[in-house]
């Protein structure tokens, strides 16, 4: 398992990257359909959502998220440990990359992101 990213919501996305790019010299990444901006931090992401309340930017209900890229199997046994304990998540898929997001108790999201073989 390693760290995929870091999801943080921002009232202002650009002056936050600015600021991320400026004090560590955090590289731009390719923006996505969810994080208003994305910067590389070693193998792993800083994602940038908009504030809850703009209507144009997708963001989640905790203000913070991380993900975990884990194996086909970690993801699994991961998968059937919440539905064991009856816990609401999501699955989705794009191209050949497996999503799996639920909440932790105090309602952060946690993404798991799993490359299909």
């Amino acid at each position: 398992m390693e760290v995929n990213h870091i999801g943080i919501t921002s009232r202002d996305p650009e002056v936050s990257a600015n600021f991320y790019r400026e004090i560590f010299g955090l590289p731009q990444k390719e923006e996505t359909e969810r994080a208003a901006k994305v910067l590389g931090i070693g193998k792993s992401n800083i994602a940038i959502y908009g504030e809850k309340n703009d209507p144009s930017s997708p963001v989640f209900g905790s203000g913070c998220d991380f993900a975990i890229r884990v194996d086909a199997k970690s993801f699994r046994e991961i998968e059937q440990r919440l539905f064991s304990q009856r816990l609401e998540y999501g699955v989705r898929k794009s191209s050949k990359t497996l999503f799996l997001n639920f909440q932790d108790p105090d309602g952060y999201l946690v993404e798991l992101i799993c490359e299909e073989e």
